[in-house]
């Protein structure tokens, strides 16, 4: 399918994402000039991703255009793309690489302590928004409706995964589970663990495991659902070694699954030194 071939709501959607990416490139350019900075690819805010991605769909099984609905829902779907996009560059941009530098190991005051604990519940907020827009956009493209949920919707994508038998999100979402557990319940819902680590003196680097749910997104899962909209095989795995110095309720994050030690052995990887894993098998 030519450019020239699409409706006009569909080039309607594809003049929206160019106005989108060209809004995000301008900003990398107010910020960083014309260099092209390395951490990109990892956010997917390059435009010809996001026009690939959605010029494949239209071109799917999964496509409809049929009736006034199914232009509502391809609008939806393209928007929350841009929506997961968005909620990426926010979080890397002004929570990761922050220039007060967020990943300081030991805060030499109270109130340096404070500013990096008000950091690090924004990121821990900001990876659940995010990864709560990831299920409703992986739901949407595939069913074409609304993942809706009175209590967990967590819950409720979990059991649709495997009625799909959609195994690709197995790993991410047993993380998410182990992270709602460890943080983002406690600072929603109950007791907040952050105050904890306040009036304790203890530093948590909880970063470490909202970029582990990042990048599972942006290497593993944004990919295969590329891959299964398409009907190829979804391959695409990615794992990063963690501290093994933390709490029971984190080993999901520590965790080696077999896979990790079958490539490692295979291509000669110490896993304990190099410590990224990203294959597509």
């Amino acid at each position: 399918m030519k450019k020239e071939e699409l409706s006009e709501t569909e080039n309607k959607i594809m003049e929206d994402i160019k106005i989108f990416t060209q809004k995000l490139d301008n900003a990398y350019k107010i910020r960083y000039g014309t260099s092209e900075i390395e951490f990109r690819k990892y956010i997917l805010t390059d435009s010809d991703f996001i026009y690939l991605f959605f010029f494949m769909y239209i071109q799917s099984k999964f496509y409809k255009h049929d009736s006034e609905e199914d232009i509502k829902i391809n609008r939806k779907i393209s928007e929350q793309l841009q929506n997961i996009i968005f909620e990426m560059y926010i979080i890397f941009e002004f929570d990761i690489f922050d220039e007060s530098n967020l990943f300081k190991e030991v805060s030499e005051n109270e109130y340096e302590m404070l500013y990096n604990l008000n950091k690090t519940q924004n990121l821990i907020l900001k990876t659940r928004i995010l990864w709560e827009k990831v299920m409703n956009f992986s739901y949407l493209i595939i069913e074409r409706k609304e993942l809706e949920a009175s209590k967990s919707k967590k819950k409720k994508f979990k059991r649709w995964c495997e009625q799909k038998n959609i195994n690709f999100f197995d790993s991410a979402i047993n993380k998410l589970e182990a992270f709602d557990s460890a943080f983002r319940t406690g600072e929603v819902h109950e007791y907040s663990k952050l105050k904890k680590y306040f009036i304790m003196d203890e530093n948590q680097n909880i970063n470490l495991y909202c970029l582990d749910l990042l990048f599972k997104f942006s290497n593993e899962t944004i990919l295969n659902i590329f891959a299964y909209i398409c009907e190829k095989e979804t391959n695409y795995k990615m794992w990063q070694k963690l501290p093994d110095n933390i709490s029971e309720e984190l080993k999901e994050f520590t965790r080696i699954p077999e896979w990790v030690t079958k490539y490692s052995k295979d291509n000669d990887i110490d896993i304990n030194q190099d410590g990224v894993v990203i294959k597509n098998f």
